[in-house]
């Protein structure tokens, strides 16, 4: 449906943003005869706005980053290690690769991370894969 304005003809409505202002005059610029100088820029950090100084800044954040998704990659791995073992040993046979894997993420050196529930977390994942090399004797 389409809403069309009722407005009789010849009335014409001003747009938005041009004519007159609220007060009814219209909008003027005053010059004084005086040249326009440019306004001086002050407060500007120096080495901010350089490309050093942005590739610091990335530089400084993406360790970090990486650290983390190492660590995360590394409690995986010892995760599907540990499910495999688990099917192995529910099966009747012992997964030779999934110990393996467990000997590798364990002797893997650990990230120093920021984030301390990620490292309880990984803790608590590596303490369960000793548990269960010291279990079969490995």
């Amino acid at each position: 449906m389409r809403i069309v304005d009722q407005l009789p003809s010849g009335v014409s409505t001003p747009r938005r943003g041009v004519g007159a202002s609220p007060s009814g005059t219209p909008f003027r610029i005053t010059t004084s005869g005086a040249p326009v100088r440019e306004a001086a820029v002050t407060g500007r950090l120096p080495g901010i706005d350089s490309l050093q100084g942005l590739m610091a800044l990335q530089e400084v954040s993406l360790p970090v980053t990486l650290r983390r998704q190492k660590s995360t990659k590394r409690g995986f791995r010892l995760l599907d290690a540990l499910g495999g073992l688990r099917t192995g040993l529910l099966a009747g046979k012992l997964d030779e690769a999934a110990l393996t894997m467990l000997h590798q993420g364990l002797d893997e050196a650990k990230e120093n991370n920021d984030d301390p529930a990620l490292d309880q977390i990984l803790n608590a994942i590596e303490t369960r894969a000793a548990v269960e090399l010291a279990k079969l004797g490995r």
